[in-house]
């Protein structure tokens, strides 16, 4: 399991360690892969096959956790993440 993980968190560069874990850099990866996730379209307009899609799905649900590790909330009624209060 734990192999699997850190397999997972390859997936996402730049924001996975916490000596150096940047809230913002990850929400903005959050956004731009829950995008894609959604749309199925990458940021051009462009369909996204179905592995891409899948992938993009993966990596939200990874930044998620990643995001809640570090005390980062979603505040649905602002549609952002911030740090919980």
């Amino acid at each position: 399991m734990k192999a699997v993980l850190f397999a997972l968190l390859m997936l996402v560069p730049g924001v996975a360690w916490a000596d150096d874990f940047d809230g913002k850099k990850a929400s903005e990866y959050w956004y731009a892969a829950h995008a894609e996730c959604r749309l199925g379209q990458d940021a051009t307009g462009a369909e996204l096959s179905d592995a891409d899609r899948a992938a993009d799905c993966n990596r939200r649900e990874i930044l998620t956790i990643l995001l809640e590790t570090h005390h980062y909330c979603f505040d649905k009624s602002e549609q952002e993440w911030a740090v919980c209060r």
